[in-house]
């Protein structure tokens, strides 16, 4: 394979460290643009397979303690973690050297939940991780940082989307959403400055999909409060979870709770009709797990 090149950015340097550049492209942007309004949206592909960090990194953590019944035991993964929040302090550092935090709407989060099939972490108290229902997979972390207009150290438990962050961006902008299209997203401003409850009570996820050799099967995924309901579409089960009072989905209520489930399925049915959702199909030449 030919290395990936972009012409507006210097060949790689023998050695690099991606996560370490991608932070260096970073700084350097915000410095050309430190008199305008900017958007810099970064997604480092650190933490992420292949599993590869620095070797002097590798070398700290491989020589810290492994307490007993801790899953976080893998020294490549903490090592990459440890890169990527050098890369988001620089990132910070910058902005509080040119004088720009204070005007600086900075969101750090993630797409998935840490993955545990390697394994290269643990979710735990959640259950599971990366690709599964589970809220190992489904919850992340977020962090927003805007001093003067967002409280420091403040702790939200409403959940929120990814979805939300377009109307929130555009908040903090203010500037108008989109129009030509349905933004499924709410503005959080008004949730995290005056502590305003948002307008929703249902939230959805939709996986048709097979994953990591088919051992990760279709499903979808309906929130109503803190009830939890899991649709696997090949074996046709549901699961359902009191996240209120079972944060770690031990105990799986749908057998004893047939019309919670009843009534869940159907504003999923509903609501998988209303925007149009992909279906999962079977694929014969996908390989499934042994």
């Amino acid at each position: 394979h030919q290395p990936m090149s972009f012409p507006n950015l210097p060949p790689r340097v023998e050695g690099e460290y991606l996560t370490d550049r991608e932070a260096d492209e970073a700084v350097a942007f915000i410095r050309r643009n430190r008199e305008k309004p900017f958007f810099l949206s970064l997604f480092h592909y650190a933490v992420h397979a292949p599993i590869q960090a620095k070797a002097d990194l590798i070398e700290h953590y491989d020589a810290k303690p492994r307490p007993e019944h801790d899953g976080q035991i893998h020294a490549k993964y903490a090592a990459m973690v440890h890169s990527m929040d050098e890369a988001t302090g620089r990132i910070l550092k910058t902005l509080d050297d040119l004088g720009l935090r204070e005007n600086t709407l900075v969101l750090f989060t993630s797409d998935n939940g840490g993955a545990t099939h390697f394994p290269a972490t643990d979710n735990r108290p959640l259950r599971s991780g990366k690709g599964r229902p589970y809220e190992g997979g489904l919850r992340v972390p977020f962090i927003v940082n805007w001093p003067g207009r967002i409280k420091a150290g403040a702790v939200i438990d409403t959940p929120v989307n990814s979805i939300d962050l377009l109307p929130t961006i555009c908040h903090a902008l203010d500037v108008d959403r989109p129009s030509a299209h349905v933004i499924d997203g709410l503005d959080l401003m008004p949730l995290m400055i005056q502590g305003q409850p948002l307008s929703r009570e249902t939230m959805y996820w939709h996986y048709p999909h097979y994953w990591w050799g088919g051992r990760v099967t279709p499903y979808s995924v309906i929130r109503h409060g803190s009830t939890k309901l899991i649709r696997w579409y090949e074996s046709g089960e549901f699961e359902l979870y009191d996240l209120a009072n079972d944060p770690s989905e031990t105990t799986n209520l749908a057998t004893s709770n047939p019309d919670i489930v009843a009534d869940l399925s159907a504003r999923l049915d509903v609501w998988l009709q209303d925007t149009g959702a992909l279906m999962p199909r079977q694929n014969p030449s996908y390989g499934k797990p042994d």
